[in-house]
């Protein structure tokens, strides 16, 4: 939109709540902006960027398996929710990531059955299987050290990225 020989960019709220829809995780329900746009009573876990979908818990799967475990369905039922409402999301990639423990290559095989998992879970919740990819890394790409615990325990976990190109957000 032109307004006096100036582009101006109008931001839409459809809710009314102050946050912008592209970001708001319920678009069509007013809530805070401490919650992502969601009325206070459902604790949001989920948080929409440019390039990924932020998770404030982890998804858990059942030891050297691909099974997701049911303490994961609130936080991946937010994610689906989150992917319903927001079409203009066309593509989200699922990460499966892993710790070095183990053989690289099987680490990457479970690492990718368990992005897929994802991918069917949220397919089971109504997201279009065509807005997503699974894509397992294995130990390839840790964002913290290998050699204690705790860094294990950060490798080991499920990114939901959104490539370049893939949302209205986009410029």
């Amino acid at each position: 939109m032109l307004v006096r020989g100036r582009q101006v960019h109008l931001i839409k709220d459809a809710d009314n709540d102050g946050v912008e829809d592209s970001q708001d995780n319920c678009p069509k329900e007013a809530g805070p902006v401490s919650n992502q746009g969601c009325p206070v009573r459902q604790r949001q876990l989920v948080i929409i960027t440019r390039d990924k979908i932020e998770i404030k818990d982890k998804v858990y799967f059942k030891t050297a398996d691909a099974k997701l475990l049911s303490k994961s369905y609130r936080l991946l039922d937010q994610v689906a929710r989150v992917l319903v409402e927001h079409p203009d999301i066309q593509k989200v990639v699922i990460e499966g990531h892993t710790d070095s423990v183990g053989v690289g290559q099987t680490n990457r095989n479970l690492s990718q059955s368990r992005a897929e998992s994802v991918r069917d879970y949220l397919i089971g919740k109504g997201v279009a299987a065509s807005q997503l990819d699974a894509k397992g890394f294995g130990p390839d790409r840790p964002i913290a050290t290998n050699k204690t615990s705790k860094g294990r325990e950060q490798n080991r976990r499920v990114e939901f990225t959104i490539p370049a190109g893939s949302s209205s957000q986009d410029p």
